[in-house]
């Protein structure tokens, strides 16, 4: 129970096992005195089918985002997308818990019906990431697969194994810590594909200091040695993706991983502009 600017409420977690492949389940979250919520529901993956994700990241819980939850939800609506990967800078709510409250209402038409996975960004570092923690229940809070609290895990989902990181500090600054590092190395698995999600960007067009700290914090190093394929990040208000790169240098050959950042998905700039972060 958390009591912030008058906000009382409960927060409540569950966990579904034994699901099938390729089967459509139906749920409702309640209680027994009557207060229920409609009927969702989800499809589970077919392994034989095609997969689209879609990773946003920098986007806000007010009118600013609103653009990005109507495609969204058009697409979940539609039937062609299966997963949304949220980099971090989730709803610039800074701990204060009605604005959260406007955000997970907003992405309920999505993250009710498709998972909504996330990583945590510099704007939830307030209470050395409480409502972030709370918030969100990831992979590898009720196994071996991370952290235990959400800050990173790993989860497949078809031929793609996904490790999610965590490149932010309590104290608002870029970290990646030997703990981290060294479970990354034992996570990280060769599979068709392997990508990787955080928030701080390594490279960037706007800033020759980009990623420079977690460059030598040894996170480059990691990701380049396990042959990761591709990088999501955000941070940076802007769109950019890189050839394959390792050590400032261009890579042709696929050994190297694309860096692709998406921090324009609906914040105080405009989802259209090339400054901030």
């Amino acid at each position: 129970t958390y009591t912030k600017a008058g906000w009382v409420g409960m927060i409540h977690r569950a966990v579904m096992t034994d699901l099938e492949l390729n089967t459509r389940y139906y749920y409702q979250v309640g209680q027994e005195n009557g207060l229920y919520s409609e009927i969702y529901s989800f499809k589970t993956i077919s392994p034989h089918r095609e997969i689209n994700f879609a990773h946003i990241c920098d986007m806000a819980y007010d009118e600013n985002s609103d653009d990005t939850i109507d495609s969204l939800t058009r697409l979940v609506d539609a039937g062609t997308l299966d997963v949304v990967i949220h980099s971090g800078d989730i709803s610039y709510a800074d701990g204060y818990m009605p604005h959260f409250d406007n955000f997970m209402n907003k992405i309920q038409p999505i993250a009710a019906r498709i998972p909504y996975q996330v990583s945590p960004g510099n704007h939830e570092f307030g209470y050395n990431f409480t409502v972030y923690k709370a918030r969100f229940f990831m992979p590898g809070t009720i196994d071996e697969g991370g952290s235990g609290d959400g800050m990173y895990y790993n989860w497949d989902y078809g031929k793609v194994h996904f490790t999610s990181l965590s490149t932010e500090s309590p104290v608002d600054t870029a970290m990646f810590t030997r703990a981290e590092k060294r479970w990354v190395e034992k996570d990280l698995k060769k599979t068709p594909w392997s990508i990787a999600h955080f928030h701080r960007p390594l490279y960037c067009a706007k800033d020759d200091d980009c990623g420079k700290l977690l460059i030598r914090q040894g996170l480059e190093e990691v990701l380049y040695k396990n042959n990761v394929d591709l990088v999501l990040v955000g941070h940076v208000h802007t769109y950019e993706r890189t050839h394959p790169m390792y050590n400032y240098t261009k890579y042709d050959e696929r050994n190297a991983p694309v860096y692709l950042m998406q921090g324009s998905s609906g914040n105080r700039e405009g989802s259209l502009v090339t400054v901030g972060c």
